[in-house]
């Protein structure tokens, strides 16, 4: 897990969205479908990294939120349906080469659609796993098909 210096890796569970919206900083979220929006831009705190693997439940937030960084801009990510209206998008690359293309302020609201790097969630989501195993001993891998799992005969 990443640690920054004076603050802990604690997780923390809410039971509203909006609730858990208002006040983190980071949200990753690997949900596959939403039917509606998880909540209005507003709830988003200033300074909120959003980081959707999926970009369902969070498309109202492409027109507030004043970055998005993204993977791929010609490839998948031109064809969101408010791509034409981003505040600001830049590739991931770019940020890199050019660290004022990022954030420019504690208190903006950026957008990681970064989808196309999945082996970085994977790897992610397996250290928030192992985190969540000791608390919640009910989670488990269950009996998937060996069809989703790479390199099992």
């Amino acid at each position: 897990m990443l640690r920054r210096k004076g603050y802990s890796n604690e997780i923390v569970f809410h039971d509203d969205f909006k609730e858990m919206a208002s006040c983190c900083d980071v949200i990753a979220s690997a949900v596959t479908i939403a039917h509606e929006q998880f909540a209005e831009p507003s709830v988003y705190k200033p300074g909120t990294l959003l980081v959707p693997i999926h970009t369902r439940g969070f498309q109202d937030c492409d027109t507030c939120f004043d970055r998005i960084i993204v993977d791929d801009k010609n490839g998948h990510v031109k064809s969101f349906a408010h791509f034409s209206e981003f505040r600001y998008c830049a590739e991931l690359n770019e940020v890199l080469a050019d660290p004022g293309k990022g954030r420019s302020s504690d208190d903006e609201r950026i957008i990681a659609y970064n989808i196309g790097i999945a082996a970085r969630d994977f790897y992610y989501a397996g250290k928030i796993y192992k985190l969540l195993e000791k608390k919640l001993p009910d989670i488990s891998e269950g009996d998937a098909p060996a069809k989703y799992w790479v390199g099992e005969n």
